[in-house]
């Protein structure tokens, strides 16, 4: 951290770092440093700084300022990270030692979900993609200017629900002058007024968070109000196995600007062609020429489906009759960003946007999209005449009803819910699907044959007590594996009493064998998308 912005990839690095040195540098001597806490770095490795890197890069969703700058990025912030765990496996038992060198000579990807509540950050690493998730709170900071020396003077919605997708190996999308061009209005995953450009300070929003089952699958959630803009979302983010369900609802701002949702923007190459499909059109994109116009979709076509190829499919489970695609060549410099930076010169990228126009003073506006990383316009077609997923409800909250977001995997056997409290302040839960619940919070499910698992969060961190869970229709045989501070009030239905007090928004997770399979029905109507 630097105050309360996240910093692995940079202060956290350099703290690992200094410690190692000072570790050799003392070792035999008068102030040999002998705390048994040194041995927090062996931890801090597998836990902390291989779930944030790709491939050896390491992610920019927690390097703050830094990535404006021109001397650093994700590949050479990664180069020091392994330096440094050389360094440490130098000292480190023997053991931990042999598997620190092996992820330093081959940094293979963490595999698995990692969830990080105390940086409102998010890694899901799956076979053939990574996905980073970067979001803000009350709690942490939603950018960083360095006001002594101005740095990073665009960075207004880096911590509001950036999307980062990682493809291949290496994926160099957020190198190179990535930073110094992208139009930052419109970064991967956000809702913004185009209007505004939000106060460093921290958001007045506590709900941000969320849940992970069997370190397989993910669901997270912002309540987004960005500080200072007049702009209010409700924003929620379904991590399965090869698709991203993203949802938003109760977007709503009164400042008069016009409000996107950016579902992409992809940094193309500098040279070659680029296929771009949308709905069966197909589009040859040649850089660096420039669209004279953006591709926009008539309310009257409302495409289910598009696909920028080598990338990923996107699918819009009831249509988007608000879509609009641009191919745009964007200038920009590093000066721009960060005025005492080396290098003046102005570079020009080729960049694929994909935007949902909510229009000006929105209210309740919503979206839904599912990502479909390293599909093809065949495979994503086929999908969306008969997708895996099936959104169960995309609500805001009332002032006598609670807003739910929530998907369920049919294929998979994930439901998973986050749940907002009413506005009038009340809150005492709510229910979609087979899950009940007495509070806000974040709930994500798995069943299998004969297993049910379950992760529940409090993302608010900030409830004294408990938080009752049902799982209607389920009935537990037994119970294979419970967290501290969950307590079992019945088997049949499965009710879970989860003390969250002081939980700091980690993940509850408890695992039943259950009597019989899951009834998995065909999909349903596509609810509030």
């Amino acid at each position: 951290y630097h105050y309360n912005i996240p910093y692995t990839g940079s202060y956290g690095q350099e703290l690992m770092d200094n410690i190692s040195i000072l570790v050799k540098l003392l070792a035999g001597s008068t102030w040999e440093i002998t705390d048994p806490e040194v041995s927090n770095l062996y931890g801090w490795i597998p836990n902390g700084f291989a779930p944030l890197m790709y491939h050896g890069a390491m992610m920019d969703m927690v390097r703050g300022r830094a990535i404006a700058s021109s001397s650093s990025d994700e590949s050479k912030v990664g180069a020091s990270v392994i330096k440094t765990i050389r360094s440490v496996a130098s000292f480190a038992p023997s053991e931990i030692a042999t598997q620190l060198l092996a992820f330093a000579d081959s940094p293979q990807v963490a595999v698995g979900q990692y969830h990080f509540p105390s940086m409102d950050r998010v890694a899901a690493h799956r076979d053939g993609f990574s996905f980073g998730l970067s979001m803000s709170s009350e709690r942490v900071g939603g950018y960083e200017i360095n006001t002594t020396s101005p740095t990073n003077l665009k960075g207004w919605y880096t911590g509001a629900g950036v999307t980062y997708l990682y493809l291949g190996n290496p994926d160099t999308q957020y190198m190179d002058t990535y930073w110094a061009t992208v139009d930052w209005y419109h970064l991967p995953g956000t809702t913004a007024d185009l209007s505004a450009t939000p106060d460093y300070a921290v958001t007045d929003q506590n709900w941000v968070g969320g849940a992970q089952v069997e370190k397989k699958y993910g669901v997270a959630g912002m309540s987004e109000h960005p500080a200072g803009t007049q702009l209010y979302a409700k924003k929620s983010w379904f991590m399965l196995d090869d698709e991203i369900v993203c949802l938003g609802a109760g977007i709503t701002c009164t400042s008069g600007g016009q409000v996107d949702t950016t579902v992409e923007n992809r940094k193309l190459g500098k040279t070659g062609t680029t296929k771009f499909n949308i709905a069966d059109t197909a589009y040859s994109l040649t850089a660096p020429t420039t669209w004279a116009n953006p591709v926009t979709v008539s309310t009257s076509t409302s495409p289910t489906w598009c696909v920028l190829d080598g990338v990923a499919g996107y699918y819009f489970p009831n249509g988007a009759s608000n879509l609009q695609a641009q191919f745009t060549s964007d200038s920009g410099s590093w000066q721009t960003i960060n005025p005492t930076d080396s290098d003046p010169a102005t570079y020009t990228d080729s960049y694929l946007k994909l935007l949902l126009k909510h229009g000006t003073n929105p209210t309740g506006a919503k979206y839904a999209y599912v990502i479909l990383p390293n599909r093809t316009a065949s495979s994503v077609k086929a999908y969306a005449a008969n997708p895996d997923v099936t959104i169960l409800s995309n609500t805001e909250p009332t002032s006598t009803t609670a807003g739910v977001q929530a998907v369920k995997s049919q294929v998979m056997g994930v439901t998973a819910a986050n749940f907002w409290s009413k506005t009038s302040g009340v809150d005492n839960g709510g229910n979609v699907d087979f899950i009940t619940v007495t509070k806000q919070c974040s709930v994500i499910v798995r069943e299998t044959y004969n297993t049910l698992s379950v992760g529940l969060a409090d993302p608010t961190q900030s409830y004294v007590g408990t938080i009752d869970l049902t799982l209607n229709g389920r009935a537990s045989v037994a119970a294979n594996s419970l967290d501290p501070g969950i307590t079992v009030l019945g088997n049949n239905p499965i009710r879970l009493r989860v003390e969250v007090t002081g939980s700091a928004g980690k993940t509850f997770n408890a695992s039943f064998t259950v009597a019989s399979a899951p009834v998995i029905s065909g999909n349903l109507n596509q609810a509030g998308a």
